[in-house]
């Protein structure tokens, strides 16, 4: 659950339900103190690492409020 301590995602089926297997991402979580620093900075949330950090320990984040774009190459 996102909104809970965060999931996981991974292709299970092709489009035509056949099985498929694929990487899993890393947590996906809407708290701030489980996305690194580095994506929260990359993603424009934070100035850098040391902003981050600072605005962490102060909830000055967007706790709760994350999206993720997540992209599945196939390998043939």
């Amino acid at each position: 659950d996102l909104w809970d301590n965060g999931f996981s995602l991974e292709v299970t089926k092709k489009a035509d339900g056949s099985p498929a297997t694929s990487e899993v991402t890393p947590k996906l979580s809407s708290w701030d103190e489980d996305i690194p620093d580095e994506w929260l900075v990359q993603a424009n949330y934070c100035l850098d690492i040391a902003d981050c950090v600072a605005r962490k320990g102060h909830n000055q984040l967007c706790r709760g409020h994350y999206a993720y774009n997540v992209t599945f190459q196939k390998a043939y």
